[in-house]
C-alpha cells in the first residue's frame, strides 16, 4: 500500500475538494439521467453537460485527455442551452467551479485551452445574464 503526502504540492486533495463542493452544490452533478456529451473539434478533449430540470441548473464539464500536451479546440454549446431554454440569450455567465475564473460565452461554438500542468479540466456553471 502506497501511502500520499496529501501536504505534497502534487496532492489531488484539493483538486477532489472542489469537485466534491461543486457536486453537493449543484443539483445537475447529483445524477447521470441528464448527462449529455457535446460537440468539440479536438479528439484530446472531452466535453459533456448535466442538466437538472427541477433546479434549471447547468454544468458543462470539459476535460484534456493528454496527460503531457495542452489541448485546446471550439466547444459547441448549442446543446446545453437548448436544453436550459436559454435558446434566446446572447450571452452567458460562466464561472469554473474548479477555479473560481469566470467568463462571458456566447452561443455556438466557444473557445477553450487546458494544460495538464496547470488546469486540466473545466466544471463550469452555466447562468444566463439579466
Amino acid at each position: 500500500i502506497h501511502h500520499h503526502d496529501l501536504d505534497e504540492t502534487t496532492s489531488l486533495r484539493d483538486g477532489i475538494a472542489r469537485v466534491n463542493s461543486a457536486r453537493n452544490t449543484h443539483p445537475a452533478l447529483q445524477r447521470n439521467d441528464g448527462l449529455v456529451f457535446l460537440p468539440i473539434d479536438n479528439d484530446q478533449l472531452i466535453a459533456w453537460f448535466k442538466y437538472d430540470a427541477q433546479s434549471n441548473d447547468i454544468v458543462v464539464a470539459i476535460v484534456n485527455l493528454d496527460p503531457e500536451w495542452a489541448q485546446s479546440g471550439f466547444v459547441d454549446l448549442d446543446l446545453a442551452l437548448s436544453a436550459a431554454g436559454l435558446v434566446d440569450t446572447d450571452r452567458i455567465g460562466v464561472r469554473d467551479l474548479l477555479t473560481g475564473d469566470c467568463y462571458t460565452w456566447r452561443p455556438g461554438r466557444n473557445y477553450v485551452k487546458l494544460d495538464p500542468a496547470r488546469v486540466p479540466a473545466h466544471l463550469l456553471a452555466l447562468e444566463r445574464y439579466r
